[in-house]
Parts: structure tokens; C-alpha cells; sequence
């Protein structure tokens, strides 16, 4: 009688021990479902905000820089060698003409005699600035309650609203070009 009372003990202790080591598991299992839930949320708004860098990418390069690029890119390397790459030549031609424009040749400069004061250096002429050019587009993102919105963006410093329909975003993104002043985003910006 005494050995089976210690096997019924054993046993017990034996099904306490995996009771214990079940809903250890169990917690385990709902803390690692909640983590993923958790990564699947932050890789959405960093996929969400990815599509925001590569519209706005577009955009810049379409003004300023080069288009040949995939989507799939390094944002990283398509600004250095297809945005800044480009603008940073355009600086160099501009710099490279304004030093011609201020040292006026020798051919040009007159004998120096002593009572005469020397010519003064031939100022550049300067361009007209062109006006700010509004380019805006409607990019659909994921919206926080996992529905999908749009997102007007713009060159200019109004450079985006969110809305519900694409239709709406195109409207607007319509009267803010043609608006010209970036009302048409400020006033309606949520």
C-alpha cells in the first residue's frame, strides 16, 4: 500500500510539473503573438512611410535630378548618385560661370595709365528666378486603422494631406497647382 501511495504522489507531482510547464508555455505563446503583431505593425508604417520617401523622391528627381531608378532602390543611394549628384554638377557649372563672369579677360582690359581709375569687374547677370512650380501627387498609404488613404504630396513647403478617396486627392492635388499660393493644401490640411 505505502509504494502505490508514492506512485500516485509521484504522479501527482509529475502532473503539477506539467501543468505548470503548460500555461508557462501558454503565456510564453501570447506574449510571442503579441510581439509579432507588434512587428507586423511597424514593418507596415515603415512600408507605409518608404512609399511617402519614394513618392517624394520622385517627385524631386523628376525636378531637380534623375528618373532612372527602380522603387526598390536604396533610398540612401538614389539621393547621393541620382538627386544630389545631379544638382551638385548644376552647382559646379554655375560656380565655374560666375568665376568667369567676375575676371574680366586680358584681351578686354584696357592699358592701365595712372590717372585713370581701373575698370570695375563686369558684373553676372542675374537669371530671373522661376516661380515655385507646384507638382503634386496622390499616394495611396496604409491608414492607421489598417484601411487605405491617400496621401497628396507636393514640391512645395504645403507638401501634403492626407485624404479618404483617391478622386478627393486628385482634386486637390489639382487646385493646388493651380492655385499657385498652396492654399488650396493649408486650408483643407487636417
Amino acid at each position: 500500500m505505502g509504494s502505490l501511495a508514492m506512485t500516485k504522489a509521484r504522479e501527482q507531482r509529475v502532473k503539477n510539473s506539467l501543468e505548470r510547464t503548460r500555461v508557462k508555455l501558454k503565456q510564453r505563446s501570447i506574449e510571442l503573438e503579441s510581439a509579432e503583431k507588434a512587428l507586423i505593425r511597424e514593418r507596415e508604417d515603415l512600408r507605409a512611410e518608404r512609399a511617402e520617401a519614394i513618392a517624394l523622391l520622385q517627385v524631386l528627381c523628376e525636378q531637380y535630378g534623375e528618373t532612372d531608378w527602380e522603387p526598390d532602390a536604396q533610398l540612401a543611394w538614389v539621393i547621393e548618385h541620382k538627386l544630389m549628384e545631379p544638382i551638385m554638377r548644376r552647382v559646379a557649372k554655375l560656380l565655374a560661370r560666375l568665376g568667369a563672369a567676375e575676371q574680366p579677360s586680358r584681351a578686354v582690359r584696357p592699358p592701365k595709365t595712372p590717372a585713370a581709375p581701373p575698370p570695375a569687374p563686369a558684373r553676372p547677370r542675374l537669371r530671373a528666378v522661376d516661380p515655385l512650380v507646384h507638382r503634386a501627387k496622390v499616394v495611396p498609404v496604409q491608414g492607421r486603422e489598417g484601411g487605405t488613404e491617400y496621401r497628396v504630396i507636393c514640391t512645395c513647403p504645403n507638401w501634403y494631406r492626407l485624404v479618404p478617396t483617391q478622386a478627393e486627392g486628385w482634386r486637390i492635388a489639382q487646385e493646388h497647382e493651380q492655385d499657385g499660393t498652396g492654399r488650396a493644401l493649408r486650408q483643407s490640411a487636417r
